[in-house]
């Protein structure tokens, strides 16, 4: 318990200082030089779906006790999102493209019988 408080403070410092490096552009940035972002329908528009989507997720996940079923509501609701918005083809693209290249890794890994760093 005391190992874990000390580790907090030691490390309460640095997170001040990555929330104040992430203030700092996104102040400047929307609401500085591309404010009239949020002024656009389509950001409040596409703003209210997202949360929408996130709100169904998670309402799936506190009062559906199956997981699968819950597993298929947010991925069916993910889906229709990205297919509302036609991005769906190119995130299905960059999953498959981001597996077959662990898969590689894996197999290269495998046939040169390279062991993991660090265990």
């Amino acid at each position: 318990m005391y190992q874990a408080l000390k580790t907090c403070l030691w490390a309460a410092p640095f997170v001040a200082l990555s929330l104040l490096f992430q203030i700092l552009p996104f102040n400047n940035m929307l609401l500085g030089v591309y404010k009239w972002h949020l002024t656009q329908p389509e950001t409040v528009q596409g703003g209210m779906e997202l949360i929408g989507v996130y709100v169904l997720c998670c309402a799936s996940l506190v009062w559906i006790r199956n997981n699968t079923v819950v597993v298929l509501i947010i991925v069916g609701l993910t889906g229709l999102y990205l297919q509302l918005h036609h991005v769906l083809v190119s995130a299905v693209c960059a999953v498959l493209y981001v597996e077959i290249l662990a898969a590689f890794g894996a197999r290269v890994s495998r046939v040169m019988r390279l062991e993991p760093q660090g265990e």
